[in-house]
């Protein structure tokens, strides 16, 4: 069974609820084979973080931000998996980002160009999908309002 939730707040606090939840034990009946009786067993509750996140930057840093955060277009497959072969996720996934970007009132990521560079980032053990941006609003000043 699995539980999906949405958390909100300080993300101290987040991070330390979160924390103690991965500290829990649950008993689970164990066997490994069927023919074996059942045995008692405990199991650290698994806590996989689903998140969604806003990223705010300068309009003229997309190509770096992109680079950094996506990889560069040839590396970037959107939903596929970084090796550009497996897929990471759902087969619907598509139709669930589509969703997403309506609900949020986002465009489709613009291209980007890989000649930009990329700032140094450990991307290890994780999946990156875009959503979609959104455009600044300007403010009196012209200054975008990140």
């Amino acid at each position: 069974m699995h539980l999906y939730i949405a958390t909100k707040g300080i993300k101290m606090e987040i991070d330390e609820f979160i924390k103690q939840l991965q500290g829990k034990y649950l008993p689970l009946k164990y066997r490994k084979t069927i023919d074996e009786p059942f045995q008692d067993a405990h199991v650290q509750l698994p806590v996989r973080p689903v998140q969604l996140w806003e990223i705010g930057y300068p309009e003229g840093c997309h190509d770096i931000v992109c680079n950094t955060i996506l990889g560069t277009p040839e590396q970037y497959t959107g939903v596929q998996g970084n090796d550009g072969k497996k897929s990471c996720v759902h087969k619907w996934a598509n139709r669930i980002i589509s969703l997403a970007r309506r609900v949020l009132g986002l465009d489709p990521i613009p291209e980007w160009k890989a000649e930009a560079g990329a700032m140094p980032i450990r991307r290890q053990h994780l999946i990156v999908v875009g959503l979609g941006t959104k455009k600044d609003y300007i403010m009196e000043t012209g200054v975008e309002g990140l």
